[in-house]
């Protein structure tokens, strides 16, 4: 999935959650962090979430209390964090201190499971680009039992580690369904020849939506994504609309576009 569809998804998941107002907290180190207000000014009315605000955080700065300050004054029901995981942790502990006691929303890398389970009372909503690790689907399970034989036990409960699952597991089918015989040579050319032939390819669920490489690269892109909503220490899934990728359930992608 790319911008601006899955930098919504967070708002998209603050209406699907049913909350009804949007503020922001995002990185300061990157000019363009900011001009993710613009996108969420948009997004709101479109689909009935009014967005109160945003507010630049830095990773170094000394203390969280005045951007937390600020956003609890904004009022908003969800406080979005698009923040790296471990300032977003930090902000978390500052804004409850500070009086929040609304949602939490945050989206694709920034979401690691451990992390956020271990916050008591924490409610967190948003989107990942890539599949739930949760969910019941026999290719979820596959990966799950994968990592848990031969991961030395590492915690994949995060949208770094299923993205390059999804990414190897496409390697994997279209290399092996249409690629070199396994005692020939493979060069550069045959992949890319391979992999112009992959049309709406949606690994029983493990991709967002239907997939297409062309002569000309990659499709536009993709506007679906998966919806969460964290509470309790548990990771659920919510689908809003038509499924995107054909999946159902909790691998089921709900998707987006400002057209």
């Amino acid at each position: 999935p790319s911008n601006p569809a899955t930098a919504a998804s967070t708002m998209v998941a603050t209406q699907a959650a049913g909350l009804s107002s949007f503020s922001a907290a995002v990185c300061a180190e990157v000019p363009a962090c900011a001009e993710a207000g613009g996108l969420y000014g948009a997004v709101g009315p479109a689909i009935g979430v009014e967005y109160k605000g945003l507010v630049t955080v830095g990773a170094a700065d000394p203390s969280y209390t005045a951007a937390c300050l600020e956003l609890v004054n904004l009022g908003a029901d969800v406080i979005n964090l698009g923040l790296a995981p471990q300032t977003a942790l930090a902000v978390i502990a500052e804004c409850q201190l500070q009086g929040f006691t609304g949602t939490f929303s945050s989206a694709n890398n920034s979401i690691t499971a451990p992390d956020f389970e271990a916050i008591d009372g924490l409610r967190l909503i948003g989107g990942l680009n890539g599949f739930p690790w949760w969910a019941d689907a026999e290719p979820v399970q596959t990966y799950r039992d994968v990592n848990e034989q031969y991961g030395d036990g590492d915690d994949v409960r995060n949208s770094s580690a299923t993205t390059t699952w999804s990414a190897l597991e496409l390697f994997r089918k279209a290399m092996g369904d249409n690629g070199p015989a396994a005692d020939a040579e493979v060069t550069t050319g045959d992949v890319i020849s391979v992999y112009q032939g992959i049309s709406d390819e949606t690994l029983d669920g493990l991709l967002p939506a239907p997939v297409t490489y062309t002569a000309d690269g990659f499709q536009p892109g993709l506007s679906c994504f998966w919806l969460f909503d964290m509470e309790g220490g548990e990771f659920s899934s919510i689908n809003v609309g038509d499924s995107g990728n054909g999946a159902s359930g909790d691998l089921q992608t709900s998707c987006f576009s400002l057209g």
